[in-house]
């Protein structure tokens, strides 16, 4: 856990803002998920303890660059009013995922592994390979919302960010958050609501006189 801890200070608190403005955000979550499949591939081929330090650190790595893009661009894909909403349905998510995985570990700890045309594969190879299967799904769902734009993800985050380089284009940021209406006042000496265009111009307040 020591170690876990302090790879989690240095991939998630000192590397991965410059690693984010080097790379950009969508081949950093690409690069991620591959970490993560990797993490699982040679976790059955760590033959010590110490050499098991390798699976933390390159998990460690995938988890810290991926989990905050994604939870980013969760609340950004949804309305501000429905913040909270989202962030209950990431936190619940996880939790499902938390109660699910040592689940199925503990399944394949029971089986003692799988035979398959002749080969037997181990219960830490198949737990191994279930994470890795994971990670291949969540990569072809990384595949598919960056061709298809709009249908995949609620607002295609992917696909627009191919096209513009962002997550989210400018212009859909300015339509959800509108710039305040910028007034060009008149010389002091003329009348309150000429000066204003018929407006009253307040930083709290602004209504037609």
């Amino acid at each position: 856990m020591a170690v876990m801890g302090i790879c989690t200070f240095i991939f998630g608190g000192l590397l991965m803002k410059r690693v984010k403005d080097w790379i950009g955000e969508p081949r950093m979550l690409l690069f991620a998920i591959i970490l993560l499949i990797a993490s699982y591939l040679i976790t059955p081929s760590l033959p010590t303890l110490a050499s098991f330090y390798i699976f933390v650190i390159v998990f460690a790595a995938g988890n810290n660059f991926a989990r905050p893009i994604v939870r980013s661009n969760l609340t950004r894909a949804v309305a501000e009013d429905q913040q909270g909403l989202i962030s209950g349905y990431s936190t619940t998510a996880s939790s499902i995922a938390r109660i699910i995985a040592p689940l199925i570990s503990s399944g394949w700890l029971q089986i003692g592994g799988l035979t398959l045309g002749g080969y037997a594969l181990n219960e830490f190879v198949m737990i191994a390979a279930t994470g890795a299967l994971v990670g291949v799904l969540f990569l072809l769902l990384f595949v598919v919302d960056l061709k298809s734009g709009d249908r995949v993800g609620g607002v295609g985050s992917l696909g627009r960010m191919k096209r513009s380089g962002n997550w989210v284009k400018r212009r859909d940021v300015s339509a959800a958050f509108p710039s305040p209406r910028v007034q060009t006042r008149k010389p002091s000496n003329a009348p309150a609501q000429e000066r204003t265009g018929g407006t009253i111009a307040s930083p709290c307040f602004r209504g037609d006189l």
